[in-house]
């Protein structure tokens, strides 16, 4: 039963590991990680306080501690960031887990979709992504502990009739586990915002899954879903509030207020930039990340380095394979007729 539970999440990484690590050895400085690297040795690790004090001042800190315990050498920022990534894909996982319980293919499909996405085209800047990378497995841990903080097993939905008898019998040590989902899905909020601050959009994703889950078991599901989700707004209001009254931005680029000032200066203007800068985003995170790499980097790549790639692409497939006949969808699942539309649906609307 144990091995059966764990499967998925060892399919994901040894699935990840054929991705992201083959070459991992040779992988070396590109564009500015030389730049940081370079800042590093002269001035060490404290250089990066004074390199992102004017915009980002958490990057200083994740930098000093991050080259602290790696220096110069790039196999264990590398090795760092498929950690982040395979640990993002984990939490992933749960939190489909916990909006699909019933649909462990669709949710094994979805995680792997999730850990093998090829994002921006220098993912392997290692060093200068660090904090991006690192950002991501943040997000999706904060929004895993709040859905573990409002899950029916911890007491957590307002109202809810369903909570289990696990629960009922370990009222204590529920609401300890509860306090610590809601204190590690702040804590981790707040971190992930501080790395990456334009990724505060992820907020919109957090309340989806919020509702998500209170649909489960709940009628009225948008009131109770404020309800469950209404302590969650500490995380990015925490963070507004911080770098608009106590932070002096110095970079016009992040700065808030500057935004909105241009915004204001000539409203109907910006809203159509935005809107059509909106749109060229989704459709190169949903569409042109899966394939404009591909001609810019196979056309010049060796002929052994195609068949390894090809080697590698068909045991990738063979795994996934093996995961769809292992992984079955549970019993309760397999008798609603419509169940798995109904999970694309609400997937898409994430």
């Amino acid at each position: 039963m144990s091995l059966k539970k764990h499967l998925p999440g060892t399919l994901l990484l040894l699935i990840a590991a054929l991705v992201f690590l083959p070459h991992i050895g040779a992988l070396t400085y590109y564009k500015d990680d030389w730049y940081y690297i370079y800042d590093g040795m002269v001035g060490g690790a404290k250089i990066f306080h004074e390199m992102f004090r004017i915009d980002r001042p958490a990057r200083g800190y994740f930098f000093e501690w991050v080259y602290t315990l790696f220096g110069p050498n790039p196999l264990p920022w590398h090795l760092a960031a498929f950690l982040w990534r395979g640990l993002a894909a984990l939490g992933a996982f749960q939190i489909f887990s916990l909006l699909w319980k019933d649909n462990r293919k669709f949710n094994f499909i979805a995680a792997l979709l999730f850990a093998i996405y090829p994002g921006y085209f220098w993912w392997i800047s290692a060093i200068e992504y660090q904090p991006m990378i690192a950002s991501l497995a943040f997000q999706v841990f904060s929004i895993l502990f709040t859905l573990k903080a409002i899950s029916p097993a911890q007491g957590g939905v307002p109202g809810a009739g369903a909570r289990s008898e696990q629960s009922r019998r370990d009222g204590g040590g529920s609401k300890i586990r509860k306090a610590a989902y809601i204190i590690g899905a702040i804590l981790t909020g707040w971190s992930y915002i501080a790395l990456v601050d334009y990724a505060i959009g992820m907020e919109a994703f957090r309340f989806l899954a919020v509702y998500l889950l209170v649909k489960q078991n709940e009628q009225n599901a948008i009131w109770k879903t404020l309800k469950a989700w209404a302590w969650t707004l500490v995380i990015p209001l925490g963070i507004v509030v911080w770098r608009i009254f106590f932070f002096t931005n110095e970079r016009k680029a992040t700065d808030i207020g500057g935004q909105l000032s241009v915004f204001f200066a000539n409203p109907l203007a910006v809203s159509v930039d935005w809107f059509f800068q909106a749109y060229k985003s989704l459709l190169n995170l949903s569409v042109l990340a899966w394939i404009n790499q591909f001609p810019a980097f196979v056309q010049s790549m060796r002929l052994r380095d195609v068949a390894l790639g090809v080697l590698l692409s068909a045991l990738v497939i063979l795994i996934v394979v093996y995961a769809e006949r292992r992984i079955k969808l549970s019993a309760e699942s397999k008798a609603v007729d419509g169940d798995q539309t109904q999970t694309t649906k609400e997937a898409l609307t994430l």
